[in-house]
């Protein structure tokens, strides 16, 4: 059971991974307009790290340009998925005092598992294609 003050830090969790879909949406109209890739692994290395046009993916699939959000990422629908559930996991845990993660260690390691494949496959699309 989480006291009073995890569980408003976990609502605050809640509410910030909220806050990227909003924010997503609005990158939309911005994200032309910088002078810069925005990503220090592109920078240094010259190759696109496995998260390079993942924003750029969600916010096209937020405004319903699902194509387009294919071009960007191919993975961007794995990456909304985990931030859903990480939204629901942290506010349930807030609303209820629950602490999931402790109860299930089993269920962290599988989760572990499955964003290591997730990494390595955006790896491989990276770096494999160049429509960045």
């Amino acid at each position: 059971m989480l006291n009073p003050k995890q569980r408003y830090i976990r609502i605050g969790w809640g509410i910030l991974f909220l806050s990227v879909f909003p924010i997503t949406w609005m990158y939309r109209y911005y994200y032309k307009t910088f002078p810069f890739s925005g990503c220090f692994f592109k920078t240094i290395i010259g190759k696109p790290c496995p998260f390079c046009g993942l924003t750029r993916s969600i916010s096209h699939a937020i405004h319903g340009e699902f194509q387009k959000a294919f071009v960007f990422h191919p993975l961007w629908w794995v990456a909304v998925l985990f931030i859903i559930v990480a939204i629901i996991i942290v506010l349930y845990e807030g609303i209820t005092g629950d602490d999931l993660f402790s109860m299930k260690l089993k269920l962290r390691k599988e989760l572990f598992w499955v964003y290591l494949l997730f990494v390595l496959i955006a790896i491989i699309n990276r770096w494999s294609s160049t429509n960045i």
